[in-house]
């Protein structure tokens, strides 16, 4: 911080100074719009009297900013399906996750063979989409009044899907 005004970030090589109140101004722009999307499609799931956000919603945040996530490479063992996102902005990586999905979880259930591996390479490219979105952006999750969390980090037996999208007066 210098003045206490600007905030200095380098990405890629690049840096980038902004001024705090513009960055939260921005956020909270944000997280206004992310509350209407959110609500009005239903694009979370609920525990309790808290939501966390889905992998659509965590989508949307990024698209604000230009982001848009890319799956570096899938790799399968004997137990399941591990998966690397990258998210980009303008050709460049500006941030990126990884994550597991096993063959013994639920999206996996009831599946045999090759369907059972696609569940399982899916939901590790879901998973890791939805991480790499919120280490960048959960600031922004925050301000709009949800959890930090990805919906798909939550075990699956305690989430509830909000299936009824809230009515909108837009």
């Amino acid at each position: 911080m210098v003045n206490g005004e600007i905030v200095k970030a380098e990405t890629q090589g690049l840096i980038v100074y902004e001024k705090p109140k513009e960055v939260i101004k921005r956020a909270s722009e944000w997280a206004t719009v992310l509350m209407k999307v959110v609500n009005a499609q239903g694009l979370f799931n609920e525990i309790g009297d808290k939501k966390y956000l889905r992998v659509e919603a965590w989508q949307t945040i990024g698209r604000f900013d230009r982001v848009t996530p890319r799956t570096e490479w899938v790799k399968l063992d004997e137990r399941g399906a591990h998966a690397r996102v990258a998210l980009v902005r303008d050709g460049l990586m500006v941030g990126a996750a990884e994550s597991y999905c096993g063959y013994d979880e639920s999206v996996c259930k009831g599946k045999i063979g090759g369907a059972k591996q696609n569940a399982a390479e899916s939901m590790a490219q879901t998973r890791a989409t939805s991480k790499a979105f919120r280490m960048s952006y959960s600031f922004v999750a925050v301000l709009a009044g949800y959890e930090a969390t990805p919906a798909e980090e939550l075990p699956q037996a305690a989430s509830t899907e909000n299936k009824e999208p809230e009515k909108s007066d837009h």
